[in-house]
């Protein structure tokens, strides 16, 4: 825990630099503005009600987090019945669970930070957005399928792998390449609304549907069949994002890349005339 910590108070350090350093400048679409310019406007909540394009991805949040959580219940209930069947107790369930836990940790950020350094920036540049957007809900969908068919607690395993490295390194990186084609204000309150409530909602539903169907006496099948229906909702979701991604971007083609001179005439426009 200590290194951990280490190693973010570490990162103010870049932060510290990187803001010293202005070499980025805020843009409002094609229009660059100064850093100091305040983001007047409605609040997130407006943004995302009045643009159906930030209401999708807001929703993209919700679904993605909905089946990723339901799919580690589905994992771990799986465990807990291997360790059942098996008449583990005692030390033996704790070494057990402990080394199933470590060893499934160590793959998803191995290949998680693998794809983020040599595979995504690649999946980016030549498919796009939208179309990496495609891969976790069809990883996903594969994955509950094949639970459903499938329940053995090695197959899940490697399913839930390929899921959890794709959410953190492909998905991830897609998701917060969407607002590069919002306005300013967008950026900085939509996007604080979905990285909180959208994310957050996707937690509170897969909790509400384990409660109700744990009582209920839904099996382990029966919420992977759920995962199923809800990955064929997120491909539709992520389709129509594609497509207005897409959109957005060839109008901001369109527009013009800011000159070299825009920054500088930026800063001079906050100086008061004399």
């Amino acid at each position: 825990m200590l290194i951990a910590g280490a190693l973010l108070a570490g990162t103010l350090g870049l932060f510290a630099w990187n803001s010293g350093s202005n070499r980025c400048w805020p843009k409002d679409g094609t229009k660059i503005v100064p850093p100091s310019a305040p983001i007047g406007g409605p609040g997130g909540f407006e943004l995302l009600a009045h643009d159906r394009y930030l209401l999708f991805v807001g929703l993209i949040a919700v679904v993605a987090n909905w089946v990723t959580n339901s799919g580690e219940y589905v994992l771990d209930r799986t465990l807990v019945n291997v360790v059942s069947a098996n008449g583990l107790t005692g030390p033996a369930v704790t070494r057990f669970i402990g080394t199933f836990k470590a060893d499934y940790f160590f793959w998803v950020n191995l290949i998680a930070v693998v794809s983020q350094l040599f595979i995504v920036s690649r999946v980016l540049k030549y498919l796009g957005v939208g179309t990496a957007l495609l891969a976790l809900p069809l990883v996903s969908m594969l994955g509950a399928a094949t639970i459903v068919l499938f329940p053995i607690l090695g197959l899940i395993r490697t399913m839930k792998i390929s899921e959890k490295a794709t959410d953190y390194s492909v998905q991830n990186t897609a998701q917060n390449a969407l607002f590069l084609v919002v306005p300013r204000a967008a950026k900085y309150k939509a996007k604080a609304v979905v990285d909180s409530f959208f994310y957050r909602s996707g937690d509170v539903c897969a909790a509400g549907a384990i409660f109700v169907g744990s009582h209920l006496g839904v099996k382990a099948r029966g919420f992977a069949a759920l995962n199923v229906v809800l990955c064929c909702i997120w491909l539709l979701v992520v389709w129509q994002v594609r497509a207005m991604n897409k959109e957005r971007s060839a109008a901001l083609d369109a527009a013009g890349t800011p000159t070299p001179e825009a920054p500088a005439a930026a800063a001079r426009a906050t100086v008061p005339s004399v």
